[in-house]
């Protein structure tokens, strides 16, 4: 079975759902996400991804820019490849976070 996995709504317009890891290895961690837009504008937003042991410490995250459309819903895949620590046990893997990253400083 695969962990649960938990997500955060940024803001009223962009919307983070259904976050889940779909395949656990030793050297990658596949996360899905759905991602809606209530706005007509398209957006280009950095999200921040992290993976959690079941210990609470940081097993790996990634920083990648997602292309959301204009009332839209999407569906998103993303691989984590660069582990903070080796993972012994796929089952020590515990949930998937995903959240918009702001910049400060525009």
């Amino acid at each position: 079975a695969l962990p649960i996995c938990s997500h955060k709504a940024q803001s009223e317009i962009i919307k983070i759902s259904i976050v889940e890891i779909t395949e656990i290895t030793s050297g990658n961690i596949d996360v899905k996400f759905t991602v809606s837009n209530s706005s007509t504008v398209d957006f280009k937003k950095k999200v921040h991804i992290k993976v959690f042991l079941k210990s609470g410490e940081l097993l790996a995250d990634k920083i990648t820019q997602i292309e959301i459309p204009g009332r839209k819903k999407k569906r998103y895949l993303k691989v984590l490849q660069k582990f903070n620590m080796p993972l012994k046990y796929p089952e020590d893997v515990d949930l998937a976070t995903v959240d918009i990253y702001e910049t400060k400083g525009f």
